[in-house]
């Protein structure tokens, strides 16, 4: 589901299927579930993955793309294409707001998806060209 969650703007190229594999990236996910802190939600239909959204915390010695503080947890999310648009976002996000009330993620401001952020009381903290840090307070 990590290579769902990155975003590609209308007209660019699509990533390669491997850049998840980039130390960017696959610090999302790599060994994900063994650190203190992560957390998950898979959606699945007919048995296959269609969507996930998960928390991981990361320190300022090496901070990820959406880094508030170390005790604040990064949100990834991803919604398969053909699943974009009816409400699975929003509920795999509510299943990890009903247990984690502050956490951050890092957005395109092109990305439609930063909207459903804004419904659900994330804030912009910061702005680097594109790219915006949210924070969710609770």
């Amino acid at each position: 589901m990590q290579f769902e969650a990155l975003f590609v703007p209308p007209g660019d190229d699509p990533f390669p299927g491997d850049v998840v594999d980039q130390p960017h990236i696959s610090r999302y996910w790599a060994g994900f579930g063994t650190r203190p802190g992560d957390l998950g939600s898979i959606a699945l239909d007919a048995g296959a993955p269609i969507g996930a959204a998960w928390l991981r915390r990361f320190d300022a010695a090496d901070p990820g793309y959406g880094f508030i503080d170390g005790s604040t947890p990064e949100l990834g999310i991803a919604v398969a294409a053909d699943y974009r648009g009816v409400g699975l976002g929003t509920r795999l996000l509510d299943s990890l707001t009903d247990h984690v009330g502050r956490m951050s993620l890092s957005i395109d401001a092109r990305n439609p998806a930063y909207r459903l952020y804004e419904r659900k009381g994330f804030v912009v903290m910061s702005r680097s060209a594109m790219s915006l840090t949210m924070l969710r307070t609770g």
